[in-house]
């Protein structure tokens, strides 16, 4: 399952095979063998705040195995304190254990923003700045966490990686994100 922000709801892709989440279900049902229903539940522009309220609407599914999360970046921009979302990031994750008490929860990187291409100097050097920030903090936040992995972006992304509109993943990237969790999660 995944939840969050627009990488979960697949800004950047064509089809929702080409998502971040449906390339993980692909990926994960090749490196094991086994068939996997997934589901994903992004909305464009959510701070980790809104993700919560829409993990609360989520049936409780002790089935569900993996739960990919996306937050962050709208915070960032939304200048939310570091403090505020690291209480909101421990809040949804709470939830998320909750109502899927047998998932590995798995959230992704806050990405560097300094790289974006849609994001205009001195702007890009300052979100940059505050995403790095955000990513060391949670980084160290999540390492007390059982069952709670955390993806971290750790190289320049190049121009084109990203979509068309400069702001968010392509398929491509998409998928190259999809097999690094699966690694982590095996790895694990």
């Amino acid at each position: 399952m995944g939840i969050g922000d627009s990488i979960i709801a697949g800004v950047g892709a064509a089809s929702p095979q080409q998502t971040l989440t449906g390339q993980l279900a692909q990926c994960w049902s090749s490196e094991t063998t086994q068939g996997v229903e997934w589901h994903a539940l992004g909305r464009i522009g959510a701070t980790t705040e809104g993700i919560g309220r829409m993990a609360a609407q989520l049936p409780t599914d002790d089935r569900v195995a993996i739960v990919l999360f996306s937050a962050g970046v709208n915070d960032i921009t939304a200048l939310i304190g570091a403090r505020a979302w690291l209480n909101a990031v421990d809040r949804l994750i709470d939830g998320l254990r909750e109502k899927h008490p047998s998932a590995t929860i798995v959230m992704l990187g806050v990405p560097p923003l300094d790289a974006f291409p849609a994001l205009p100097t001195p702007l890009r050097q300052i979100l940059g700045f505050r995403a790095r920030y955000f990513d060391q903090r949670i980084r160290e936040h999540l390492a007390a966490r059982e069952r709670c992995l955390y993806l971290p972006i750790e190289r320049q992304p190049a121009a084109e990686e990203f979509a068309a509109d400069g702001f968010h993943p392509s398929a491509r990237s998409y998928a190259a994100l999809a097999a690094q969790i699966v690694r982590l999660i095996r790895s694990t």
